[in-house]
């Protein structure tokens, strides 16, 4: 039995277009998150765009398609969300940027806080695909109901 592995690296330099695209992207998430305008936001995204959202009606399908589909999402949250995000940390590889952030805010008139990574992939100036990882979702799609709690994910840096 061979029990060596290959271990495949996919690591590449950042393309500066990449991050200044990706920072552009965060900060209108920030913007729609705060106020519940999206359309800055959608303006960024490719028409063929892939993404996956840890949201209840959403999730459950997996890998979703198209901008369309993004519309609805937003649509969705411009509904329910009123969130603030702390960006907490960048990560890059190539034209994939990473942002770990903390939230805090209301989703359908709850207390909400969670630390997710959103992550964007870059084509042509614009979000080809985009996924979110939620720490902690509650089956219904709250999130941590304590701010201490989602604060103290990064109690570490002293």
């Amino acid at each position: 039995m061979n029990t060596q592995q290959t271990i495949s690296t996919n690591i590449e330099p950042v393309s500066e277009m990449a991050m200044q695209t990706a920072i552009k992207g965060i900060k209108l998430i920030q913007q729609g998150a705060h106020t519940g305008d999206w359309q800055p936001f959608l303006d960024l995204l490719k028409d063929d765009l892939t993404f996956y959202a840890p949201v209840p009606g959403f999730a459950e399908r997996g890998l979703l398609q198209g901008k369309d589909e993004a519309v609805k999402l937003f649509a969705h949250h411009t509904e329910v969300t009123r969130t603030d995000w702390f960006i907490q940390q960048v990560y890059a590889n190539g034209n994939e940027i990473c942002f770990e952030a903390r939230i805090e805010g209301e989703i359908a008139d709850y207390e909400y806080s969670n630390q997710v990574v959103m992550v964007f992939v870059i084509e042509d100036e614009k979000i080809a695909h985009f996924r979110e990882y939620a720490a902690y979702m509650s089956p219904e799609g709250r999130g941590w109901t304590k701010r201490d709690t989602a604060r103290n994910a990064f109690g570490y840096r002293i």
